[in-house]
């Protein structure tokens, strides 16, 4: 993916759709005890949540609006960290 041509907004809606598929995808295979698909879909949703707020993160440096910036850089740290 090239950073300069992605919309971000675009980017993280697309995104929130596929993490909820794998997290979806983590609960049916913790209930059905199918441990390699549960962590093939953990992984994804991992590395989904890493490139969402890589994104955010880029969005955050590139607004002129500090507080908007802020709350982007804040919900970026939340989803790192499993909070988000």
């Amino acid at each position: 993916m090239c950073d300069d041509s992605t919309d971000g907004l675009s980017f993280i809606q697309h995104s929130e759709a596929a993490m909820r598929r794998r997290a979806d995808g983590c609960r049916s295979a913790a209930a059905a005890g199918e441990a390699l698909r549960m962590v093939e879909n953990a992984s994804a949703l991992a590395r989904l949540a890493g490139r969402v707020a890589q994104v955010a993160r880029q969005e955050a440096d590139n607004t002129e609006d500090g507080q908007f910036a802020a709350q982007l850089v804040e919900a970026a740290e939340n989803l790192q960290r499993g909070n988000g």
